[in-house]
């Protein structure tokens, strides 16, 4: 009976291939948590660099206009920031986040880390281009208590907004959706277009 077998095998294969046929779809598949964590990465640095070249170009600019710095102000490079000179820090770093996050998503539905890996945010629900103050939401969830961390020199206060942040983006491994906090609370999801 080797012609039985063989027609077995042609047989099975045959269904896999309609199985296999069946399951594709113009449907986006859903970005996988390292895959929005390297793009969130990619963000952050960028957005780092861009604020030391700016931070080191006005450094530049003041020393040209007045000259070397005092002994006073050298050791105050050194001192641990005021209060007052932490919420501007944080309220600066907060600014550039929601700025730069609000825009480029709202707009092309991706900043610069999603695109460069091929992801977007949609909505949850319809998979439609999430609005501005959606977008805005989201962000807000994740970068206040990142830009408290990098703003503030209090262990305690580091520390809590670290891991607060930390568990905001990491629950992406636990959902099934792969969704942060932050897109949970916005009903956004991020996706890879086919």
């Amino acid at each position: 009976m080797p012609g039985h077998s063989h027609d077995r095998a042609t047989d099975r294969a045959a269904a896999l291939l309609r199985e296999l046929d069946s399951l594709k779809t113009d449907e986006p598949m859903l970005a996988k948590p390292l895959e929005q964590l390297a793009a969130r990465l990619f963000d952050m640095t960028a957005l780092a660099m861009a604020t030391i070249l700016v931070v080191t170009a006005f450094s530049l600019v003041k020393l040209v206009v007045s000259g070397s710095p005092s002994e006073n102000e050298q050791r105050d490079l050194f001192r641990p920031p005021t209060t007052r000179e932490s919420l501007a820090t944080a309220a600066s770093t907060l600014a550039i986040l929601l700025v730069y996050e609000t825009a480029t998503t709202a707009r092309w539905r991706q900043t610069l880390g999603k695109g460069l890996l091929g992801l977007r945010l949609v909505t949850a629900r319809d998979r439609q281009r999430p609005g501005w103050r959606r977008v805005a939401g989201r962000c807000l969830v994740w970068a206040v208590p990142f830009a408290i961390a990098a703003a503030f020199w209090s262990a305690p206060i580091v520390y809590g907004a670290t891991i607060l942040t930390a568990v905001i983006w990491l629950w992406a491994l636990w959902d099934k959706d792969h969704r942060g906090l932050h897109d949970i609370v916005a009903g956004t999801v991020v996706i890879r277009p086919r």
